[in-house]
């Protein structure tokens, strides 16, 4: 048989020295601080507040940057919207219906879709039921979409 003599113990090869584990410390370190310093300055030197900004460029006033957060909770599913990223396939498409066939300007626009959002439509073959939102929330939607329809 061969082996060690018995009573004798030999450490492996693989197993690393007190002394390398303490040389990888500082290498940990700056990893440390680079993980955290990078996100902290990318942060910091992201100063603008781009919620207002739609796709496009679309710079959208505070009530029309709220209304998109309501657009894309219950409008977008059937409705499509370029500007709100909205592929909706049910009611008809918005840049097409408000952005391009409705004159009358801004006020035109605003006013079709707060009446659309408040009574409903039934047309085609889909129906958008009433009343999805009311008051202020049903104004700001109504602001988002006219603002953003065809752009």
């Amino acid at each position: 048989m061969s082996g060690p003599v018995r009573g004798t113990w030999r450490r492996p090869d693989s197993i690393s020295s007190p002394a390398v584990s303490r040389a990888a410390y500082p290498f940990f370190i700056v990893a440390v601080v680079i993980a955290i310093a990078v996100p902290t300055w990318i942060i910091a030197e992201n100063k603008t507040d781009e919620s207002s900004a739609g796709l496009g460029g679309l710079t959208l006033s505070a009530e029309a940057t709220k209304g998109r957060v309501l657009f894309g909770q219950a409008c977008a599913t059937c409705h499509t919207l370029k500007a709100a990223a909205a592929m909706g396939r049910i009611g008809p498409n918005l840049d097409d219906l408000i952005g391009n066939e409705t004159t009358g300007g801004f006020p035109a626009k605003r006013a079709l879709v707060l009446e659309a959002v408040e009574d409903g439509i039934a047309r085609g073959n889909g129906q958008m039921p009433a009343l999805l939102y009311e008051g202020k929330e049903a104004e700001q939607v109504a602001d988002f979409v006219a603002q953003a329809a065809g752009h």
